[in-house]
């Protein structure tokens, strides 16, 4: 019920649930239930709710921190191959790299630009007609 009230008030929040988040801290969330009965120390569930927020917040965003660093090493992988490609040939082709990095055309493509944007790579077309 609480996830759908902050979905409500934000859209953004449904990427984490409040019942989960109380569920992983079900015994302090007692213990500040406890504390709050008191009309004095109301303050003891605020406190809980909104640490237990910020806490979900920090695992969400390591996770997706962990996440891109998957990212940024596959690529490191990928320009790894294509550095060893290159110390034995001079040039590499987009079917090089599908065949070495075993990705798409598609993928391929990305994998060109990027390494060309980082400035790790030329492109070069000779034609002949």
């Amino acid at each position: 019920m609480a996830t759908i009230l902050l979905f409500n008030w934000n859209p953004a929040s449904t990427r984490f649930s409040v019942e989960s988040i109380i569920h992983d801290r079900q015994h302090k969330y007692c213990a500040a239930i406890n504390a709050s009965s008191d009309a004095v120390r109301v303050h003891c569930i605020i406190e809980f709710m909104l640490s237990a927020i910020k806490a979900s917040l920090m695992e969400t965003l390591n996770a997706s921190d962990k996440m891109n660093d998957g990212e940024k090493d596959m690529a490191s992988i990928r320009w790894k191959k294509t550095e060893n490609f290159l110390d034995i040939y001079n040039f590499i082709m987009k079917a090089d790299i599908r065949t070495i990095c075993g990705v798409s055309s598609a993928a391929a493509n990305r994998i060109i630009s990027n390494l060309t944007i980082d400035n790790r790579l030329i492109k070069y077309r000779r034609t002949e007609h």
